[in-house]
């Protein structure tokens, strides 16, 4: 199913639930407030819009714009209008995400509500500003935690883009991946957002590390039909996993399903490459049969009369079972 979601980040532990804040205090944002996108449609996207509205007049505050390209990167907002004037505390403010393909087609999500709190007093505001390390740990694992759940979201209002493909699940399987990528040929054709690595500041990121191993998977993506390969850049087994390291993903396709070395940089973990082929849309037929014999022979010399079952008859026999599983996919234009 297509799922399509926008969601703002809430940076302080004080935030009420259910809603999502933006922190003011004299005229200026104690931080910038962090969007992102979620979607598992993006090879079918070309062109996103993100619009911040008064949530009364439905008047333009703030927009971004932006490409496939770039539709898994956070989004950063300063607080102020297209006229850069801080946004007020006694307004209501809104946002909403539409998304377009090549053909003009669009997907809107439903509104949403940004609530605009205001700190008074330096206690507060020294509260909101802490980064000792307990914070930044706690503000890491809530982050995780919220981009796990909102990329389970889904937002859709109006959906007009058609798709036409398939839905692949991927597993990591408690590998360290740094880098998924799906080619078409040799082009990137699109890559496969781990939203993990991303939003958190440095600081944020030494204290929390990289590890998703106890993690569930949630990676999930519609291709169009088509012919691809899957390009996977992992840590290789053995090494320490936690350790921040930025990766550099080398081009070229590496031979499917064995490992390739990968540059990296003398301070970096050592990663491997691997690649598979990845077929989505084909017809196809697959048959599985299971089955569970045994054969003997039987003798019956001697006294036989105290054996109480004669189900089996002198000589060779055969006992068993088969079951079979069938499945297939065949499209066909009318």
């Amino acid at each position: 199913m297509p799922r399509l979601n926008a969601a703002l980040f809430n940076v302080s532990v004080n935030a009420k639930p259910k809603t999502e804040e933006v922190l003011l205090h004299e005229g200026a944002l104690v931080r910038q407030a962090e969007f992102r996108i979620f979607t598992n449609y993006a090879p079918f996207i070309s062109s996103w819009r993100l619009d911040i509205l008064d949530a009364d007049t439905k008047k333009l505050i703030k927009s971004f714009e932006g490409t496939a390209l770039n539709i898994n990167d956070p989004i950063y907002w300063n607080g102020k209008d297209t006229k850069d004037v801080i946004i007020s505390p006694d307004r209501k403010y809104s946002y909403v995400l539409s998304v377009m393909d090549v053909h003009n087609n669009h997907d809107d999500t439903k509104e949403r509500p940004i609530t605009i709190r205001e700190i008074k007093d330096e206690v507060s505001l020294k509260q909101e500003t802490d980064e000792s390390k307990d914070t930044l740990k706690d503000r890491a694992a809530r982050y995780h935690k919220w981009l796990d759940a909102q990329s389970q979201v889904n937002g859709l209002d109006h959906q007009l883009i058609p798709i036409r493909g398939e839905t692949i699940h991927l597993d990591r399987q408690g590998t360290d991946v740094r880098s998924l990528r799906v080619m078409q040929g040799e082009h990137v054709f699109t890559d496969i957002p781990l939203v993990e690595r991303y939003g958190l500041t440095p600081q944020e990121l030494m204290t929390s590390g990289f590890s998703t191993q106890d993690e569930k998977d949630n990676l999930e993506i519609i291709l169009p039909n088509g012919d691809y390969s899957l390009d996977v850049v992992s840590v290789k087994p053995g090494n320490d996993v936690s350790a921040p390291n930025p990766v550099v993903v080398s081009s070229g396709p590496a031979s499917a399903g064995a490992p390739s070395p990968v540059a990296t940089a003398a301070n970096q973990l050592p990663l491997e490459h691997y690649s598979r082929p990845l077929k989505v849309g084909d017809d196809y037929i697959m048959f599985v049969g299971l089955g569970d014999a045994k054969v003997g022979y039987n003798i019956d010399r001697g006294h036989i009369d105290p054996i109480q079952s004669r189900d089996q008859q002198p000589g060779f026999y055969a006992q068993g079972k088969m079951a079979y599983y069938l499945k297939g996919q065949i499209w066909v234009n009318i």
